[in-house]
């Protein structure tokens, strides 16, 4: 639904400013007039910002990054566990975020949380700036009174999966190193290699070995067709970024085949899936709607199919054990947990334990994986440059024997 930004007038005479949510301006007058405010202008679009101060955004309006997601609930958990009130902190968030979209989030939020709207509705966008599993937590934290301990919960599942992230990112830094030093011995052997070798058998009116032509002919192409090259480039990435969604279907279903890779994913998905169900669960959630969310905001498309499909069957009365926890996507100790867990009634008590072991267990299947791929880039890398040094040796002396 649109935003609307308003100016009015409290039951003290007092200037009011603040945005609303609503279906149409009649709505938001409605809303303005039920917060006890007398509207004396109402503008679409939310707060009016000057044309100097607003982002340019040549791709549409941005999600926030999720370090900043992780960062304001650390920081909203911290001052809610002080007892401050939440437009204080709202308004310390804001102010100790760096990001633009981010601080023009939290203040409008500060507005509309002073005028009567609850934290969740404050946050909601049409946007998605954040995750619908977050705003779901705070609406249930809000319901039961319990905002502190839900914000401070999910902080810390933040906190887990940023430090994945990272993990993620540091594991696949050789791998980086080793393909771009690749990348420069081949543009060496091109550039430097090809050029001093092709004029011997030009001398010698001998044909080069094939692999030098090759080189030759990239070398040649480099030099004089680059905005050929570059044209091309740029087409292929916009065609990248249009099909980006089908490229990544194609690339998690040739990663799953991998019995390396296909662990990893089954554990990591198993960790975000128990983390939801945690988090829901404890924040006074019903199942049913935790799995509802898991499934919305699950990665790969046949998580997001079964926790659909078992979200309608648990609805229909289903146990948890029949309609999901048979599947092989789930991680199998992960499923014996969770059927142990349902079937005692103390699911919400066994999720603690089996996110640590997945925890552990995703961070290890990680670390298998990438020793699994070093070695492999290193023999395709030292293949190729040894194919092209080796049939350059060979050609040099078959050279050698024709001139005597």
């Amino acid at each position: 639904m649109p935003s609307f930004s308003y100016r009015a007038i409290d039951q003290s005479g007092t200037q009011r400013k603040g945005e609303v949510t609503a279906a149409d301006e009649i709505s938001a007058l409605d809303q303005i007039a039920g917060l006890g405010l007398t509207p004396v202008a109402v503008n679409e679009g939310g707060t009016n910002v000057p044309w100097w101060a607003r982002d340019i955004h040549l791709f549409g309006t941005p999600t926030l990054k999720p370090k900043e997601v992780e960062g304001f609930f650390t920081s909203l958990a911290a001052m809610l566990n002080a007892k401050t009130p939440l437009p204080t902190a709202l308004r310390f968030c804001a102010d100790l975020s760096n990001d633009r979209a981010m601080t023009a989030k939290l203040n409008a939020a500060v507005a509309s949380v002073e005028d009567g709207t609850t934290l969740a509705d404050a946050l909601a966008d049409d946007q998605g700036m954040f995750p619908q599993q977050l705003l779901t937590m705070i609406r249930l934290g809000e319901a039961s009174n319990s905002l502190a301990n839900v914000v401070t919960r999910a902080a810390q599942a933040l906190e887990l999966e940023s430090q994945l992230r990272r993990e993620v990112r540091q594991a696949m830094v050789y791998p980086i190193i080793l393909l771009i030093m690749s990348l420069l011995v081949m543009a060496l052997l091109v550039f430097y290699l090809a050029p001093t070798l092709a004029p011997v058998f030009a001398t010698a009116n001998a044909d080069p070995p094939l692999i030098i032509a090759t080189m030759m002919h990239v070398q040649q192409a480099a030099i004089n067709d680059w905005p050929v090259i570059i044209i091309g480039a740029g087409l292929l990435i916009a065609a990248l970024l249009f099909s980006g969604k089908l490229i990544k279907n194609m690339w998690q279903k040739m990663l799953l085949i991998m019995p390396v890779t296909k662990r990893y994913f089954s554990r990591r998905e198993t960790l975000r899936f128990c983390q939801t169900l945690q988090l829901m669960l404890t924040s006074g959630g019903q199942l049913n709607d935790a799995i509802k969310i898991a499934a919305e905001t699950a990665n790969q498309s046949n998580w997001r199919n079964m926790l659909s499909t078992a979200h309608e069957q648990i609805k229909a009365g289903q146990s948890m054990s029949n309609a999901l926890l048979d599947n092989d996507l789930i991680d199998p100790m992960a499923r014996t947990i969770l059927k142990t867990g349902e079937q005692s009634d103390q699911l919400v008590a066994v999720l603690g334990p089996a996110i640590t072991t997945l925890q552990s267990q995703t961070t290890q299947s990680l670390s298998q994986a990438v020793k699994l791929l070093t070695p492999l880039m290193t023999l395709l890398i030292g293949a190729t440059v040894g194919a092209i040094i080796l049939s350059t040796v060979s050609a040099i002396m078959e050279l050698n024997n024709v001139v005597f």
